[in-house]
């Protein structure tokens, strides 16, 4: 009897302690937790460096693209150190050039003027398509500026250049393609075209061996300046109207407007009216989209540097940087504007964010 009790009391005790014994609801280790967080935190402070150079197109050393294109790669490569980003400018022979330098795979990053990259997208006007071009953004104005010596401006219009030995920049370059607009819209000025970059052309006209050449782009150009500030030198800056605008838009639609060159940009008498396009920043689409996103940001939260590179520069702005893009974006632009709350048309979303 004394036996089964205790087997009894032996087994009530097994039970009691299986109840008492009941796992509770499972707790996190602290130890394991704030070791997880820290490897986290670990992970999003240490990114791997990208360690990508981008080479950079920009223009001859007379023009506004190389100006603009110096100071934002020194903008950037500070910025963007910790990133792994290094953006190296270097001068080229601009549009034409910087298009099919790019094509060539010998740059990866370049200005081009709206005109040149729809030729180029598009494969217009003989030139090679390039479908692999995006854009990351509208940068400065550019326009027509064709100075000639004072003496020979007889209407202080375009029309001064007629039958002229008249420089047009290098060859392909942008100024090149701009006359043949304005020849194919306002009938051909019969000019003697010669190829000289704007720091040559204007020791050129210095000396007296040239009477005018173009020295398009962002106003002021380091050239056009050097003419204006030349002692004893007398030059004029020609102008178009808005009717003449208009017939060089029948030509290429959609590309030119009527803008103004300020009285005080250059020291000139009075304001002078001339077409203008914008400019875009454009990449080949295999640069990384992170590398884009990065650069964009660095512009961007920085506009008081960029606009200080360059007195054309104060029209860049995230309300505007998409006019005047002429090919569609870099899907890591895409990601910068959408995050910006920039609305992008659907012709600039390219095929691989769609």
């Amino acid at each position: 009897m004394k036996r089964l009790l205790a087997i009894i009391v032996s087994l009530m005790m097994l039970l009691l302690c299986a109840c008492s014994g009941a796992p509770a609801a499972e707790s996190e280790d602290p130890a394991s937790t704030s070791e997880t967080a820290a490897t986290e935190t670990q992970e999003e402070d240490s990114a791997e460096p990208l360690n990508i150079d981008i080479r950079f197109g920009t223009s001859s050393s007379g023009g506004t693209w190389y100006t603009l294109g110096m100071g934002l790669a020194t903008l950037w490569n500070d910025k963007l150190a910790d990133k792994g980003i290094n953006v190296f400018a270097q001068a080229t022979g601009g549009g034409q050039e910087n298009a099919q330098m790019l094509a060539a795979d010998e740059i990866e990053m370049c200005f081009l003027g709206s005109l040149l990259a729809t030729y180029t997208y598009n494969g217009q006007n003989d030139f090679p398509q390039n479908t692999d071009m995006r854009a990351l953004t509208a940068m400065q104005e550019g326009g027509i500026q064709w100075i000639i010596l004072a003496e020979d401006a007889k209407t202080g219009t375009y029309k001064d250049i007629e039958g002229m030995r008249f420089a047009l920049n290098n060859p392909g370059a942008s100024a090149g393609l701009n006359y043949e607009v304005v020849k194919a819209a306002l009938g051909d000025l019969h000019i003697t075209e010669e190829y000289l970059n704007p720091s040559a052309a204007a020791e050129a006209m210095k000396n007296g061996t040239l009477r005018g050449g173009a020295f398009d782009g962002g106003a002021p150009t380091s050239a056009a300046l050097d003419l204006f500030s030349t002692a004893n030198l007398d030059v004029q800056l020609l102008s178009f109207s808005q009717e003449e605008i208009d017939k060089m838009n029948e030509v290429t639609p959609g590309v030119w407007f009527l803008g103004t060159i300020a009285a005080d940009v250059y020291g000139t008498d009075s304001d002078i009216t001339t077409p203008m396009y914008r400019d875009s920043l454009i990449v080949d689409k295999d640069v990384s989209a992170e590398a884009v996103y990065q650069i964009l940001c660095a512009t961007y939260d920085n506009l008081d540097d960029v606009h200080a590179i360059h007195s054309g520069n104060s029209v860049i702005s995230l309300e505007n940087a998409l006019n005047g893009v002429a090919v569609p974006l870099h899907e890591g632009a895409v990601r910068f504007y959408q995050e910006r709350g920039i609305e992008i048309p659907e012709e600039l979303i390219p095929e691989e964010c769609k």
